[in-house]
């Protein structure tokens, strides 16, 4: 049973609780009147001062005893004097109800007062034993961060930015350094990076700062690779991630930071840059070699061409003698692009067609060699055939297609066309071919290579007239990447 109040009322709340229990004491006398007479007349207000004692504590309990006295005077029979013509009775019971009456709200007020220290103490123990259990799970999450921080492989720090000291620095950095977490705590900045990346913080970190209190959320986390010092006086690489922590007030004081050792990386990476580097020499090597013995080659064939007296012999090899250069020309320009994966094939055939035109003794300004071949990397498998085509058919316009001095245009084309497909063409201006020249009746050597190259490439060949006149000749394969795709499937 709930009869107290738990919570600390109004005066003007506790009086009126007296003053309404004192009318309804009168209010139940005034009905009972008839049956209880005089001689009860306090007890029927004993329930109205435990009522407000209860409900008001000590002061409304009085207040209700006070009340409930005047209106018990109210009803006797008035006389002179407050002793005189009493009733002893009436006398005795005025002093017991008055003094009753008193005790009770005494009594009353010490419930109340034990009731509230009840809940005091409750209060103070419920905030104990929050306390207890907060500060027990603060030291399990600060053994568990501590166990983490102090067994893990990385280099964990705090740096206070005013004090230009390490706060924290966790065990690990004995492997890292050869320096012990106290002995770090003593270094500054400058004593723990090399001059060059002292230097490279130093500069870099207000201007983070900066940004970061401006807002740039970009400087909150950055990575970087520092060298440290260590205690033998070796140079430390290592990789490290910085958080920045603001204050209170919005300002960057702190910096948390992971160090990890990339000793081993950095090694494994000069390893592989320098077997990279020999690789890449050894390409080129004989990328040059095979130059040179396709030169050697092609010098031959020249030299038997001189020393011919049949014109068909010279013609052939001549012509052997611009293949094996086309390659040779190939061989030497991946040999100065440095790149051995893919030529730049654009480049190429300008400078291919612009050997055919001296090889032919053909003047540029009688025919123009037109270079309209995009910027695509080939592979090596597939530059080779490409160049090989390129010289055929460019070495059968400046052969046929402008004789006596004709002037005209040679253009060669190279582009993506069908989706991933390239298209090769060679066309002229010139007098056009024989009506028997196509690919199913070619009788001549250099038709049916271009032929045999293409069903290398996996593509296909035309050869046509062209719209006003001259030749068009085209090869269309697939592209080398999609080539390889299909093939790793």
């Amino acid at each position: 049973m709930n009869l107290f109040f738990t919570k600390p009322r109004s005066a003007a709340y506790r009086y009126g609780i007296a003053v309404l229990c004192v009318v309804g004491g009168i209010v139940f006398r005034i009905g009972a009147m008839g049956i209880l007479g005089s001689r009860l007349l306090y007890i029927t207000f004993f329930p109205a001062v435990i009522l407000a004692s209860l409900y008001g504590g000590l002061y409304a309990g009085l207040l209700a005893t006070f009340l409930s006295a005047m209106a018990s005077l109210w009803w006797m029979e008035p006389t002179t004097s407050f002793w005189a013509g009493r009733h002893p009775a009436d006398l005795l019971g005025f002093f017991v109800f008055v003094i009753a009456c008193t005790m009770i709200s005494i009594v009353c007020e010490a419930m109340h007062r034990a009731r509230a220290q009840a809940a005091v103490a409750a209060s103070w123990a419920k905030l104990a034993d929050d306390r207890r259990r907060a500060e027990e799970a603060a030291r399990e999450s600060e053994a568990r961060y501590r166990f983490l921080s102090e067994n893990t492989g990385d280099v964990i720090w705090l740096f206070d930015i005013d004090l230009n000291r390490f706060t924290y620095v966790n065990p690990a950095v004995i492997r890292l350094r050869g320096y012990t977490p106290a002995e770090v705590m003593e270094q500054t900045m400058q004593e723990v990076l090399t001059p060059a990346s002292f230097k490279m913080v130093t500069e870099s970190l207000p201007a983070r700062i900066a940004a970061m209190e401006s807002g740039d959320a970009s400087a909150h986390v950055q990575m970087h690779e520092v060298d440290q010092l260590g205690k033998n006086g070796t140079i430390v690489p290592t990789e490290v991630v910085t958080t920045l922590l603001r204050n209170d007030s919005g300002k960057v004081k702190q910096i948390i930071g992971i160090s990890r050792d990339i000793s081993e990386r950095k090694k494994a990476a000069d390893e592989l840059r320098r077997s990279l580097d020999e690789k890449v020499s050894l390409l080129k090597e004989v990328h040059h070699r095979v130059k040179n013995n396709l030169q050697v080659v092609a010098s031959l064939l020249d030299l038997q061409a001189c020393r011919t007296q049949a014109k068909d012999a010279q013609f052939a090899l001549q012509e052997t003698r611009n293949r094996v250069r086309s390659m040779a020309l190939l061989h030497e320009v991946l040999y100065r692009s440095g790149n051995f994966a893919s030529t730049n094939f654009s480049a190429y055939v300008s400078e291919l067609c612009s050997q055919l035109l001296g090889s032919f003794g053909v003047s540029s300004d009688r025919v123009r060699l037109q270079n309209l071949a995009s910027r695509i990397g080939m592979p090596l498998d597939q530059a080779v055939p490409c160049g090989l085509i390129i010289s055929e058919l460019v070495s059968n316009a400046l052969k046929h297609a402008f004789p006596d001095e004709r002037h005209g245009t040679i253009t060669i084309e190279f582009f993506l066309s069908e989706p991933r497909m390239l298209t090769l063409r060679v066309s002229d201006d010139g007098i056009g071919l024989p009506q028997d020249a196509n690919r199913s009746q070619a009788r001549t050597l250099g038709l049916q290579l271009v032929a045999n190259l293409a069903d290398q490439l996996k593509g296909r060949f035309c050869i046509e007239p062209g719209i006003d006149s001259g030749v068009v000749s085209t090869i269309v394969f697939p592209d080398p990447e999609t080539v390889r795709s299909k093939g790793d499937l």
